[in-house]
């Protein structure tokens, strides 16, 4: 039989909302009050559905223009939206249990890290200012616009901040909370981690590994990771 060998894990990728930050809480909040401010408290559970796994904001305000009938523009909506949630995350944007703690550990390894997220540069930077990315992060923090403006499931954004850490695809591991996520990772030719919650739990058959809390992390991908100093 063929011996398998482990892959050589040498930089590590994260997605932002719902990966390294609590945050798909305030989106909705946001996505709720712009509604409100339109006379609807309660909207159809179909739309609800058909929210849940939209890849822009721009497919929201157009989904949501078009399921609820408002008149107002996509681009009107949007642009609320924005200043009603970057107004939460300056008001309570924190980072999920444990991850600042894992981070410092892989760092302790001398492993690069960089975040590929769908959201945009107004509001990515909003939230790079209060969390205070550059001290974990550095300069690679990369929205979907950096990468010819391709969300995901398309892989450009994970394969730009590959090729930023200086690393190929193969070689990076990605972390991941989403159904675009797990797809754009594995289309990028990159192993991927999930953080596992109520609304993906039925999907890691799309990843490679899956954790439930940070505080696991480390001893579930340590095995995939050879940094500088362990060569």
């Amino acid at each position: 039989m063929e011996k398998k060998h482990k892959p050589h894990i040498k930089a590590i990728i994260f997605d932002m909302d719902g990966t390294i930050i609590d945050s798909m809480h305030l989106w909705q909040l946001a996505s709720k009050k712009v509604l409100e401010n339109r006379g609807i408290t309660n909207p159809p559970a179909h739309y609800q559905k058909e929210v849940e796994n939209i890849l822009s904001l721009k497919e929201w305000a157009l989904i949501t223009k078009q399921l609820l009938g408002i008149e107002d523009s996509s681009n009107l909506l949007v642009q609320e939206l924005k200043v009603i949630v970057q107004t939460h995350f300056r008001a309570s944007a924190k980072y999920i249990n444990g991850f600042e703690n894992f981070h410092a550990q892989i760092t302790a390894l001398n492993i690069p890290t960089g975040v590929a997220t769908n959201c945009e540069l107004q509001t990515l930077a909003v939230i790079s200012s209060q969390l205070q990315f550059s001290n974990l992060f550095g300069t690679h923090v990369y929205s979907f616009e950096h990468a010819e403006n391709k969300p995901k499931p398309d892989p450009a954004v994970f394969l730009h901040a590959a090729k930023m850490l200086g690393f190929d695809p193969s070689e990076c591991l990605v972390f991941e909370d989403s159904l675009h996520g797990f797809r754009a990772a594995k289309a990028a030719g990159m192993m991927c981690v999930a953080v596992r919650n109520k609304k993906n739990h039925h999907l890691m058959d799309e990843v490679n590994h899956f954790i439930d809390d940070y505080a696991e992390a480390l001893k579930t991908i340590n095995h995939l990771i050879i940094s500088d100093t362990q060569k």
